[in-house]
């Protein structure tokens, strides 16, 4: 079967998007984010040493696997609102006090040094490089909440009707 130029593109699009993008790290760069900062629970959540906050390993819609030490499944896309609404119904970690984080809170766990995700992929494996939700309200426009881009670590702000993902946080005892 020969294809035609259009075909072929239409191809090469479908493969490149389904192709992962691999995380890089640069190792000259000073890691925000050291493994040794937090205590890895054994129950699919980190602390974080310094914060005393306590995050979900896993994005919504994924669930830890203790075994193999990540995050299986997908993780699942929704609104703002759906999100703040969700946080309420998380029993994870034997926890059931989860809330979104602020843009603050989500910002300490973003690691500088990589891209493609922008995590300590140790601590957060099979993070999604995408944007993630926090519970900031845009200051002079209610319509909007802040997120982290975890393809590149920075911060920028969405439509609270967007779909984007969510990792939950809560203070840790």
């Amino acid at each position: 079967m020969k294809l035609n130029r259009l075909n072929a593109l239409v191809l090469c699009a479908i493969v490149s998007t389904n192709a992962a993008a691999a995380q890089v790290c640069y190792e000259s760069l000073t890691e925000t984010t050291p493994v040794d900062n937090f205590s890895q629970l054994s129950n699919g959540v980190v602390q974080d040493k310094t914060t005393g906050l306590m995050w979900t390993r896993c994005a919504y819609g994924q669930t830890w696997d203790s075994t193999n030490s990540t995050c299986t499944g997908n993780a699942v896309k929704i609104t703002w609102q759906d999100a703040l609404q969700l946080s309420k119904n998380i029993n994870d970690g034997g926890h059931s006090d989860w809330r979104l984080p602020n843009i603050k809170e989500l910002a300490t766990i973003v690691e500088k040094r990589c891209v493609d995700a922008s995590v300590n992929s140790v601590l957060f494996p099979a993070t999604s490089p995408e944007n993630y939700w926090t519970s900031t309200t845009v200051s002079g426009n209610e319509g909007s909440a802040w997120s982290i881009a975890f393809y590149s670590g920075k911060n920028n702000t969405k439509d609270k009707l967007l779909d984007l993902h969510v990792r939950f946080v809560r203070y840790a005892e």
